[in-house]
């Protein structure tokens, strides 16, 4: 039976984000998301929304969603546990609540910044990389247990390990009566250590495998030059040099054109460039996906390892081919930070870029 402790008090970051902003936290225990600016889209032609909109959900609706979420033993003093790992499958029991839209999540596991394989509640269930429940109830608890065996780190090492939680996932526009997805898809983050007493069994890595879907990649880091910094970034629009000293901002590209919640892509391959810049000397790796799967490339790699640099931008580039994207899919990309714990006094958190609906 694998043992916890627990270390020094853990960081709680809260980003409250209004139009089109990642609601993102990171990772303190007895962590509560309400989300009152959740809307969904209206289907107009202006897929922005702004704090003042509203959309009527039903009259006994009450919030649009309200997420509780921890690791089962935690107390409520807040803090970071430390998980110790002495080999085989390793048990990492969850509690939920949740109201309204919110009782439609779905779950997932980083281990130093990369997406891996769990399995829920019984060892003979399927390896997985993203797991839907649907709660019954308002308000109650609601019991898992993530099962899952790491394929990385030796003994000795210490790995951040997160769980995200992401708003009413079954959500996906028609562009009928919907064009974007608003504040669905959100993902706060719960993150903690895993320590390795004995070396992680390699063979862990075919347990489950991604969407290979990237026929292309590419990675650099470029200056940060005037006409980058101009560019209406989604996430809080054009950069101010000076603030990159203490945030991290994120930006994704579809086609070499600004994408916000949908994008029609023809017949053509899809060439996604995200962009990456803000505190130097943090560590990130950014995973990509379609319909919540993460995607790899020829050889199965799924994460873009970057170190942030003072005046650069780290560009990631991907190509998808237009028969991974059929009738239309959602696509967005989720960069982990590594190394959190370096940067105690700023904000150090997981970057989202918004769902984008691609259809052809």
């Amino acid at each position: 039976m694998s043992q916890k402790k627990m270390c020094a008090a853990g960081r709680l970051f809260s980003a409250a984000l209004a139009v089109l902003l990642l609601l993102s936290l990171n990772a303190c225990t007895n962590v509560s998301e309400t989300v009152d600016d959740i809307l969904a889209e209206s289907g107009s032609e202006d897929t922005t929304m702004s704090p003042e909109s509203e959309y009527d959900f039903g009259e006994d609706s009450g919030v649009p969603g309200f997420l509780h979420y921890r690791p089962a033993e935690a107390d409520d003093k807040g803090g970071e546990l430390t998980y110790e790992y002495e080999g085989g499958e390793f048990s990492l029991p969850y509690r939920l609540t949740a109201t309204g839209y919110a009782k439609n999540v779905g779950v997932r596991l980083f281990m130093d910044g990369e997406p891996i394989p769990f399995k829920i509640n019984e060892e003979s269930a399927e390896y997985e990389y993203f797991h839907v429940f649907d709660l019954e109830k308002d308000d109650e608890d609601f019991d898992f247990t993530f099962l899952f065996t790491p394929h990385r780190g030796k003994a000795g090492d210490t790995l951040s390990l997160a769980a995200g939680f992401v708003y009413r996932p079954d959500f996906q526009p028609d562009m009928v009566e919907s064009s974007g997805y608003g504040m669905f898809h959100n993902m706060p983050c719960h993150t903690d250590r895993f320590h390795f007493n004995v070396d992680a069994p390699t063979e862990a890595a075919e347990l489950a495998e991604a969407i290979p879907a990237i026929t292309a990649a590419s990675q650099e880091d470029r200056v940060l030059t005037s006409d980058i910094l101009a560019i209406d970034w989604v996430h809080g629009g054009a950069i101010d040099p000076d603030e990159l000293g203490e945030r991290v901002r994120q930006n994704l590209m579809l086609n070499g054109e600004e994408a916000v919640s949908n994008f029609k892509a023809g017949d053509e391959p899809v060439h996604a460039t995200l962009y990456l810049c803000g505190i130097p000397g943090v560590v990130y790796k950014t995973s990509f996906y379609l319909d919540h799967q993460p995607i790899c490339d020829a050889q199965g790699n799924t994460a873009f390892l970057s170190t942030l640099q003072k005046g650069t931008v780290c560009t990631m580039d991907i190509e998808i081919p237009a028969e991974q994207i059929g009738a239309g899919r959602t696509f967005y990309a989720i960069s982990m930070p590594c190394n959190a714990e370096d940067f105690p006094n700023l904000p150090v958190i997981h970057e989202r870029a918004g769902s984008i609906f691609i259809y052809q």
